[in-house]
């Protein structure tokens, strides 16, 4: 699974889930590292584990087109819903809501998750709205009803509720932030952002009021997922 894309802790943090652009969304449990899920699927950017033990994952520029795939964790071989999402790159689960946030090109989408017999599910496509910059990168949550939305030209918050975009600072003009977390309670924001090619090794953390670079040996960065979702 290389490069990866994103990585994250689910169910109460006992788990990880991978997902990669070079082919596939895993599921590890973090104690004994074994494969729960696996899902070959080309341009994995984002994926969520939902209830009913079901996975969501985002996909751009995929073989089959670009799309927000559905799967139950004990059937990885039988996709359970499909629909066309251009340049899907985040995903999220907002639990108090029942709802799945999908981010595309242009666009951000919520979807209602109905669960049906025989281990089966599907997605009601609920609400669509247009970002007020295309070029969507990626999706977080950062309270009960707000979503930080990254762009390549803008980093916006979501009021899920109003259905409002508001500029986020101090990121609004900076310009292809890859990947933003934002931490209300710590008011810890870490980010990822392009630098002299697509991909960056530092990681930007700006704590209250002190700011710092980590730079990261031997890889490249893309996303960070460093906070864990709202209760």
């Amino acid at each position: 699974m290389i490069p990866l894309d994103e990585c994250k802790s689910v169910d109460k943090d006992s788990k990880l889930l991978l997902t990669s652009s070079g082919g596939g969304a895993l599921l590890l449990n973090k104690a004994t590292k074994e494969c729960l899920f696996y899902a070959d699927v080309p341009m994995a950017h984002s994926a969520e584990l939902l209830p009913g033990h079901k996975i969501a994952i985002a996909l751009s520029t995929h073989p089959r087109g670009n799309s927000l795939e559905l799967y139950d964790i004990r059937h990885p071989e039988r996709r359970l819903f499909r629909d066309s999402l251009y340049s899907g790159h985040g995903v999220v689960w907002m639990a108090k809501e029942e709802r799945l946030y999908a981010l595309g090109h242009d666009e951000l989408r919520s979807y209602k998750l109905e669960l049906l017999p025989n281990d089966s599910a599907t997605l009601h496509l609920d609400r669509t709205w247009t970002l007020p910059t295309p070029n969507g990168h990626e999706l977080s949550q950062t309270d009960t009803h707000e979503l930080l939305v990254s762009t390549y030209e803008h980093v916006y918050l979501f009021n899920t509720r109003k259905g409002t975009f508001s500029p986020f600072s101090p990121l609004a003009n900076t310009k292809d932030v890859k990947s933003a977390n934002f931490d209300k309670k710590a008011n810890r924001l870490i980010y990822t952002k392009a630098e002299t090619s697509w991909w960056t090794n530092r990681v930007y953390i700006h704590h209250k009021n002190e700011q710092s670079a980590i730079p990261v040996d031997s890889i490249h960065v893309y996303k960070v997922r460093t906070t864990r979702s709202a209760k």
